[in-house]
């Protein structure tokens, strides 16, 4: 799995979970599986609030239901999508990431990470018969 970090400066920093160990491989996918957990609560707690501004604040109320369900729906797709994962990535996330790929090489472009459990060596007889790596992909 190709995993994307950010570095202090913002900068996107690439990796793949093949170079690291499997404990850390585990503690990853329990990263990236909190942010489906933190996407629910927050859609259950957007909806709620919403739901409530709605049907309590008078000028709401009094709309027609199209409107109101429009004013439910547009924020609540737009907090789950995308608002929610970027406030949880920004705070947790990325930190819980750059802390477990500590020690693993990192690349500055996704197309340059080697996936190790996609590759395979051959014994090059251009090269006096030493092994030599080769990715699928190229």
């Amino acid at each position: 799995m190709l995993v994307s970090i950010k570095d202090k400066e913002g900068k996107s920093l690439f990796t793949h979970t093949s170079l690291l160990e499997e404990d850390k491989v585990e503690k990853i996918q329990q990263v990236y599986r909190r942010e489906k957990k933190w996407a629910t609560a927050g859609s259950f707690l957007t909806l709620y609030g919403l739901l409530e501004a709605v049907n309590r604040i008078p000028f709401l109320a009094k709309q027609r239901l199209e409107y109101r369900v429009a004013g439910v729906a547009l924020p609540l797709v737009l907090a789950h999508q995308w608002l929610i994962p970027k406030m949880y990535w920004s705070t947790t996330g990325n930190a819980q990431l750059r802390t477990l790929c500590i020690g693993a090489p990192v690349f500055e472009k996704a197309d340059e990470v080697p996936e190790l459990d996609k590759m395979f060596f051959f014994l090059d007889d251009d090269n006096n018969y030493e092994p030599s790596l080769w990715h699928h992909g190229v």
